[in-house]
């Protein structure tokens, strides 16, 4: 027989009224610093997955934040403030991407 107290309960009408607050998601200010200061950690050498820098932000959360994540990426490329390659080939700052990349500082 399962512990009653092992299963979970429904909210109650207090939670009902009063949900936990929502963190809003960082601004693309957030985002766009948070993309520098990690691929100046990395040092023009090194490459890291956007995904990284989404983690930094929101651990929890941090797949909603992949399409803000890999737009503000595209952005700092077209002002040429970072790279974002795929297979290992850096992608022009226009062309559009679609799949895994990578991030690195410009060169």
């Amino acid at each position: 027989m399962a512990n009653e107290s092992s299963r979970p309960h429904p909210p109650n009408s207090s939670e009902m009224l009063n949900p936990p607050p929502t963190v809003p998601p960082p601004s693309d200010q957030q985002i766009e610093s948070a993309l520098l200061a990690f691929v100046a950690k990395r040092g023009h050498s090194a490459s890291a997955c956007p995904s990284e820098v989404a983690r930094q932000l929101r651990p929890e959360s941090w797949r909603e934040l992949m399409p803000s994540i890999r737009r503000v990426a595209s952005e700092l490329a077209q002002n040429r403030l970072l790279e974002i390659t795929q297979r290992g080939l850096k992608i022009l700052p226009n062309q559009p991407f679609k799949g895994p990349i990578r991030i690195r500082m410009a060169k």
